[in-house]
């Protein structure tokens, strides 16, 4: 790697959470947590603004909580979720609520502080992506609720068997059958999977990641059976590509800092939906790419095995260039312009900017 990355040019330690979380990485602002603040940093390392939240404590929040976390939700917006209890006035019984603040990655102003209330039982639980919420009432319903990358809170037809909400910008998606852990329907306001299921033995469609803007990835499988992805217009639900990879394990792409380009596990994504996957065919290690610049160059790891693993600089175009991985090294969750790869410790809560080199 250190033919790929230069020494660091800047650094900066930060206040360790309870719950894991990974910084946001734009072309002009790496994002972070730290303590009850929401700092950004331009390229330089330099602060760019600062912001606080009304942050639960750890007594408030329940336990193995994944709260606080921090989520892009659109090009230009990062939320800051925090759930918990929530204290009530005079005889009234306390609740649990989930907190959501939005703010405007360039500058940090505060578009919109919202909250979503659950019952004295039941903390509103977050969708996999985006700010939906699946809200379980003391007396035993499902309701669902989407706050919209503008702020809007929205109430959203739910089924019987719903069991979880995403969003993706100002898109909703309500999921229901199967289990929280593996839906097997979609619907959102203009398309649902049952629409665009390759055909009717497609009984199950499945949401598995998205850009956070206009790109959508969804599976389709017969029971039992084999599966097919699809990208999608996410605005349309037009089909934009059929990719042959492993379905992935995130639920964001990690794109470019002009956004032309996204990765998502063994994916390389350019702007109009078409994808290349890379390795895992037939006598090939199992690749996971990490993040890509704007020439479309990325970056990531090779796997064969549960202890060997190499790292891959792929590029634009052409064979990647493959070789060891040292120990303890970290990969990049992201590049800045000007082709600065943003390098993360989570056990140490480390950050660090690298310029890649040619």
């Amino acid at each position: 790697m250190a033919e790929v990355f230069a020494e660091p040019a800047w650094g900066i330690t930060l206040g360790l959470q309870e719950a894991p979380w990974t910084p946001v990485v734009t072309a002009e602002r790496v994002v972070v947590l730290d303590g009850t603040q929401v700092r950004a940093l331009d390229a330089e390392g330099q602060e760019a603004w600062s912001e606080g939240w009304e942050a639960f404590t750890a007594d408030e929040r329940n336990p193995g909580s994944p709260y606080p976390l921090l989520r892009q939700v659109a090009p230009e917006v990062v939320a800051v979720v925090d759930g918990g209890r929530s204290d009530g006035e005079g005889l009234d019984a306390d609740t649990q609520e989930v907190r959501v603040t939005l703010l405007d990655i360039t500058s940090g102003t505060v578009i919109e502080e919202v909250s979503v209330e659950g019952g004295e039982r039941f903390l509103p639980k977050i969708g996999e992506s985006g700010l939906g919420f699946l809200v379980r009432t003391d007396a035993g319903e499902r309701e669902a609720v989407a706050v919209t990358a503008s702020g809007e809170v929205e109430a959203l037809p739910a089924t019987d068997d719903l069991v979880g909400v995403v969003t993706v910008g100002d898109h909703a998606f309500t999921l229901s059958g199967g289990t929280e852990e593996a839906p097997e329907r979609f619907a959102g306001e203009s398309y649902d999977s049952e629409d665009l299921a390759p055909g009717p033995e497609f009984e199950i469609g499945a949401m598995e990641a998205s850009n956070a803007e206009d790109l959508l990835l969804v599976r389709f499988a017969v029971p039992y059976g084999e599966g097919v992805l699809q990208v999608l217009d996410v605005e349309t639900g037009e089909v934009l590509s059929n990719p042959e990879c492993d379905p992935p394990t995130p639920t964001q792409f990690v794109t470019s800092p002009g956004r032309e380009w996204g990765v998502l596990d063994s994916m390389r994504i350019d702007a109009n939906g078409e994808v290349e996957c890379v390795g895992g065919g037939e006598g090939e290690r199992r690749v996971i790419l990490h993040a890509i610049t704007d020439s479309g160059r990325a970056f990531g790891v090779a796997h064969q095995g549960a202890n060997e693993t190499r790292f891959v600089d792929l590029p634009p175009s052409g064979e990647p260039v493959v070789s060891d991985l040292a120990e303890g090294a970290r990969l990049p969750i992201g590049v800045m312009d000007g082709d600065i790869a943003i390098h993360w410790d989570p056990e140490d809560a480390i950050l660090t900017a690298n310029q890649i080199k040619e």
